[in-house]
């Protein structure tokens, strides 16, 4: 400090009698802005250490504590709670007598949780149901709808496109009186307009798919084709074409400031070929500015013939539409209810997202549903709150779009700083210090009874009651052999060498390499084949060689095949079909590969794959005749059966490789454990051990974990077993919450003042026919040997 001139010494002046020859007296100058100055020099110049704490907490014994704390005083304080936060619906409440009017009786947690938040949106505006898939969403939904309007009303859904039949047999099989119309077209969504000064004559479903309610537009010009009279005709031809405004009908002409030869003004008369493309010059009518452009795309031909200016020749009434802006326009109030299935799908400043906003303000009230209301990141919770809840985030402080806001209050957040000691020419040591912010998964509960709470109602199948088979979710790490980890390492490891190299740098900067990097530290064990990959070329020197992937033998079975056949073997010799779920089908397709190895390696398995050209609303039927054809396994990228479909017939599924989208990986695993069924679900997820793939499914558990935590359950997984050391967020806490609070469970409580039992209620499981396993081929992963060899058949 003496140093800095913070401390500087004084002059002591006093009698002889008084003075002492060690005395010292000095003058200290602090504030904030200096002591974090000296303290960073300090440490920086190793005058100051801070040495490490010789006290450590371990933080596995504090829950146990308060595990013991809240055991004793559990009850009390859930009645604590119901005092402070009273609940819409409990199990003492008497059920709405239209609950029992129903074409079919919901389940009583159903019936309990439709109630709820029918009393919600009606004093909210907005519900969220979280429903485990397989749970009953459906019927939920269009229930709460029922229950929430006294009298008749409308209601408009809008839905993933393979779920539009399902919705109108939903409905129309369990609200009484109901009717239901598929909205497909542009002409159907004009009719609609009839209903504006009308009342309903009942419970009115309008359901639309997700993909027709933003449909993109491309522009057309709206002018009225028409022949020339008069002046012009004179000018230019009696069989001349050009156009009427449609609004003001004058002749659709510019008048040029420059004269001709003659000294007159020119006139210029539009023309098919000027009105080709839009641009400033023809985009508003001369005469009354009047846009004349519209989203419409005619018939092919018959614009074909139009443009050409052929006679007899207009464009037709077909137009692509934007239904969410038609009933902003028109229909705004028509609807009483928005019904949104799978909302999950709308998170983010996208277009979907924004359609979604826009017709949930056209709408009285809003229903939402999905299985995954988180995945894994608090930001995704910010957009739809703000779209359906949007008083209450301005009152809590945000705007729309202050991502980053949300995100440091009720997520997790890493900040990565860049320190940097340049003394450059002055000779004196200066910091830069340059933060990178990225999002990682985690999420405060604080955001659940901030803004969920009074909207959100959760349930899974087990608050169901029903005599479900079990569910058994478990990971297979596979060691890669020791010739695929020299390749693999070979290959990543230069390009990572040569990031880092230059991961500043002002002329070849290392992050245009990491796409190239991510691809290969995740894919590359699949697929080690020199076929599979291009070189890494430098960008400043298109010469240079960063890294070439080494190309193994592609008739070689590698470990983790291995571990597929192996484990479809066993699952298929129990009678059991198996779902594969393979997230590399573009550029990089391994079905192919898959499709023999598994047919080769266990005998007449019959293995079938979904292509992509599939249709949406096709592939429920595609299944159907798939296993009446006698498939047991089916290969498919998750994305393709993610929401809706019902595949009961396939018990067991496994990823054989791991997506990082966790709604699409959650939705992909519950696809076969769902109500009516009677066999033991199993999921699995393979995996090679020290690679990209490794650190891929651990977050993808840290990203359940918060998930789950949102939704209140805390069940065992080995996802969740991979993620819970590194989890260090306040979802600890609730998850000791959530297993030491005492108390009666609810839907026990509701099971018994009905006088119904879980064995009356419940659909029974009976156990699968036992069967002798088939015999599976094993077969011997290649080793290098010393030598040449000749090359023999994987499968001999």
């Amino acid at each position: 400090m003496a140093r800095t001139g913070i401390l500087k010494m004084a002059t002591i002046h006093c009698a002889a009698a008084f003075a002492h020859p060690d005395a010292q007296v000095a003058t200290l100058r602090l504030d904030q802005d200096t002591i974090s100055k000296v303290l960073s020099e300090s440490v920086r110049s190793g005058e100051v250490a801070i040495p490490s704490p010789r006290i450590r907490y371990d933080s596995d014994s504090i829950p146990g504590q308060l595990d013991d704390y809240l055991m004793e005083h559990g009850p009390a304080i859930l009645r604590y709670l119901g005092q402070e936060l009273p609940a819409r619906h409990t199990a003492e409440d008497e059920d709405d007598p239209r609950l029992n009017s129903l074409n079919r009786s919901p389940f009583p947690a159903q019936g309990l949780v439709m109630q709820g938040l029918a009393k919600a949106v009606a004093a909210q505006g907005a519900v969220i149901l979280s429903g485990e898939m397989g749970v009953g969403k459906t019927l939920m939904m269009a229930g709460v709808a029922y229950l929430r309007h006294q009298a008749p009303f409308r209601a408009l859904v809008i839905c993933p496109p393979h779920l539009v039949q399902k919705w109108a047999r939903e409905v129309e099989g369990t609200i009484p009186g109901s009717r239901v119309q598929i909205i497909r077209s542009f002409s159907e969504m004009v009719r609609l307009r009839r209903l504006e000064g009308t009342r309903p004559v009942g419970p009115e479903f309008y359901v639309m798919a997700r993909s027709r309610m933003a449909r993109s537009a491309s522009l057309a010009f709206g002018g009225v084709p028409t022949r020339l009279r008069g002046e012009l005709a004179a000018q230019f031809g009696t069989d001349f074409m050009g156009y009427r405004c449609p609004d003001c009908g004058e002749f659709l002409v510019t008048v040029k400031e420059e004269a001709d030869e003659d000294g007159d003004a020119s006139i210029q008369v539009w023309t098919a070929p000027f009105v080709k493309v839009i641009r400033k010059s023809n985009e508003r009518c001369p005469s009354c500015k009047t846009v004349l452009w519209a989203p419409a795309v005619e018939a092919e031909a018959n614009r074909q013939s139009f443009m050409r200016g052929e006679p007899g020749s207009a464009p037709s009434d077909k137009r692509y539409f934007r239904p969410y802006q038609f009933v902003k326009q028109h229909l705004r109030g028509v609807f009483d209810t928005l019904i949104v299935d799978e909302v999950h799908e709308y998170k983010g400043d996208t277009n979907r997202g924004s359609a979604m906003g826009t017709l949930a303000a056209a709408c009285k009230d809003v229903i939402m549903g999905t299985g995954t209301i988180l995945g894994g990141y608090a930001s995704h919770l910010a957009y739809i709150l703000f779209r359906t809840n949007a008083s209450k985030l301005v009152e809590a402080g945000f705007t729309f779009g202050e991502v980053q806001a949300w995100v440091e209050r009720y997520g997790t957040v890493e900040k990565v700083y860049r320190l940097s000691d340049d003394r450059g020419k002055t000779g004196k040591a200066s910091t830069a210090n340059k933060a990178q912010v990225h999002e990682r998964p985690g999420v405060s509960p604080s955001v659940f009874a901030d803004f969920l709470l009074p909207i959100m109602a959760t349930i899974s199948l087990e608050d169901l009651r029903l005599a479900l088979p079990e569910f058994d979710e478990d990971v297979i790490a596979v060691d890669m052999t020791p010739e695929l980890g020299a390749a693999y390492k070979d290959t990543v490891e230069p390009l990572e060498e040569y990031i880092k190299n230059n991961r500043f740098g002002q002329e070849d900067p290392g992050f245009r390499y990491q796409p190239a990097l991510n691809v290969l530290r995740r894919l590359y064990p699949d697929q080690p084949f020199e076929s599979a990959y291009s070189p890494v070329m430098s960008h400043l020197d298109p010469s240079l060689v960063i890294t070439s992937p080494v190309g193994l033998p592609e008739d070689v079975i590698y470990p983790k095949e291995l571990a597929l056949v192996e484990e479809v073997g066993e699952q298929t010799g129990q009678n059991r079909r198996v779902l594969v779920y393979i997230d590399d089908t573009v550029t990089r397709n391994i079905t192919i590969r898959l499709h023999r190895i598994l047919t080769d390696g266990v005998p007449e398995l019959n293995v079938m794959v979904l292509p992509s050209s599939v249709s949406p609303e096709k592939r429920e039927d595609w299944f159907e005749k798939a296993v009446g054809q006698g498939a047991q396994v089916v290969i498919v990228h998750p994305g393709l059966v993610e929401t809706g479909l019902d595949l009961i017939a396939f018990p067991t599924i496994v990823f054989y490789q791991t997506t990082f989208n966790l709604f699409r990986m959650r939705q992909a695993s519950r696809r076969s454990w769902r109500i009516g069924q009677t066999q033991p679900v199993r999921v699995r997820h393979i995996y090679y051990r020290e690679t990209a793939q490794e650190t891929a499914i651990t977050l993808m558990g840290r990203k359940l974990y918060a998930s789950l935590a949102l939704e209140g359950r805390f069940g065992g997984s080995a996802l969740l077993e991979l993620a819970e050391a590194e989890v260090q967020d306040g979802t600890k806490l609730a998850r000791q919450l959530a297993g030491s609070l005492g108390g009666e469970d609810v839907w026990d409580k509701l099971r018994a003042r009905r006088g119904k039992s879980a064995a009356a209620t419940g659909v029974p499981a009976p156990l699968p026919p036992k069967v002798e396993p088939r015999p599976v081929l094993r077969v011997v992963v290649a080793e290098p040997v010393d030598g040449p060899t000749e090359q023999l058949s994987l499968f001999e």
